[in-house]
């Protein structure tokens, strides 16, 4: 019960479809107002192309060839092109953000995940790190990155992201996928390169 409630857990808050929940939850806050519901409808949708539903696509494609043995990808070096198709997707919603002229701060959040997966990625190539993990630091960092910047308390909010983080970490750890030292760097990681590295961009 506890593996099968886990499992249900990575598959909602996989990191392909955690920045659908980070731009939703962008674009729901006052500052975009001069929105329209269907322009933030197309931004959710691009970033869904870019962001998951391609590199998707790509992981289906490596399954059926055999490349790639479980749709987790728990195997470490079966990894290395689901990263580098991740990487690209993201070069390339940034560059369909840049010419919506997106403002400077999301559009710096946006790079600043794309060097997260980067990271990630290269250390990938010595030692297994959780990509869940990383996603939800992602997601609680950004949502700290946006507060500061923006100059709100979205206090009850930011407990939930941190709850969720805890959720998600504790679901790793329960299917044995990844070790604590493992799911906490990600974590780390995800906090770091969306909570601080943006100020400096």
């Amino acid at each position: 019960m506890k593996n099968k409630l886990a499992n249900i857990i990575s598959s909602i808050f996989h990191p392909l479809l955690i920045p659908l929940y980070g731009i939703t939850s962008l674009l729901s806050l006052r500052y975009f107002f001069f929105y329209s519901f269907f322009q933030k409808l197309y931004i959710i949708f691009i970033i869904g192309i870019f962001t998951c539903v391609l590199p998707l696509a790509f992981l289906v494609l490596l399954k059926m060839t055999g490349y790639v043995s479980d749709w987790r990808v728990n195997k470490r070096e079966e990894r290395y092109p689901v990263y580098i198709v991740s990487l690209i997707s993201y070069l390339l919603c940034i560059y369909v953000l840049w010419r919506l002229r997106i403002p400077l701060w999301v559009l710096s959040l946006a790079i600043c995940v794309f060097a997260a997966v980067f990271a990630i990625g290269v250390i990938n190539l010595f030692w297994k790190i959780s990509i869940h993990a990383t996603a939800a630091g992602c997601l609680a960092g950004g949502t700290f990155h946006t507060a500061i910047l923006l100059h709100f308390n979205p206090m009850w909010f930011f407990i939930f992201v941190l709850l969720l983080g805890g959720v998600i970490l504790a679901a790793r750890l329960q299917l044995f996928a990844h070790s604590l030292p493992q799911v906490l760097s990600g974590y780390v990681i995800g906090v770091f390169f969306t909570a601080i590295l943006p100020f400096f961009l």
